[in-house]
């Protein structure tokens, strides 16, 4: 049975209040995640010099030690400070650095990205808050720059309580709705799928952001 929360941004600040108290067993749970043959996908679609990645949504910094291991240079960007806290902590490389910030508001110049990695994070907005990150997205990132998307697939809203007793909030989407709102934006649609893994059922897409120049 759904559950409806009291508002988006009511379920936004307890999600991030629950991620802040549990940061360290979230850390051992996100571990348990092989994103490796996406993640090289994504990288290919960048520049061998790199150029600035953010990792929007980066909870402890899993994806953000594997990205800085390859020479690129990322920022971690997420509501919990907590969970930052715990990625600081595991991720000693100075291409690392970290940000408590809004996916919809990330404070950085437009066009500054050559990438933006997204995983398991836009499931904590609803639809109307999805759009938002995705136009801030798009904001960001330069000209053909790669973006990564894995979220939650289904329909609806859903919420889940940890054995400590604190509560988060999930909202879905679906391969054709989240290529669809990205075509609308411009951007080109590489891959898009629905996957059932071993942590539930997620839908990934790689576009890549529109504004290059063809030669």
């Amino acid at each position: 049975m759904t559950t409806e929360p009291e508002s988006p941004q009511a379920a936004l600040a307890e999600t991030t209040a629950t991620y802040d108290q549990e940061a360290a067993d979230f850390a051992a749970y996100q571990a348990k995640a092989d994103l490796s043959a996406h993640l090289e996908e994504f990288l290919s679609h960048l520049p061998l010099n790199g150029g600035l990645i953010f990792d929007a949504g980066c909870g402890t910094g899993r994806d953000v030690a594997a990205i800085v291991a390859r020479g690129y240079a990322c920022i971690g960007v997420d509501l919990s400070a907590g969970e930052l806290e715990v990625a600081a902590a595991q991720t000693s490389s100075s291409l690392a650095s970290w940000l408590v910030a809004d996916l919809r508001h990330i404070p950085f110049n437009n066009g500054c990205a050559r990438g933006i990695w997204t995983v398991a994070a836009l499931l904590h907005l609803d639809p109307a808050g999805q759009a938002h990150a995705l136009r801030e997205f798009k904001r960001l990132l330069s000209p053909g720059g790669a973006l990564f998307i894995s979220t939650l697939d289904g329909p609806g809203n859903s919420m889940r309580t940890s054995v400590e007793g604190h509560r988060r909030w999930f909202w879905g989407t679906s391969v054709e709705i989240l290529s669809g709102e990205l075509e609308v934006l411009g951007f080109t649609i590489v891959s898009a799928e629905a996957e059932n893994t071993g942590f539930g059922h997620w839908v990934t897409v790689l576009a890549l952001a529109p504004g290059l120049v063809e030669e």
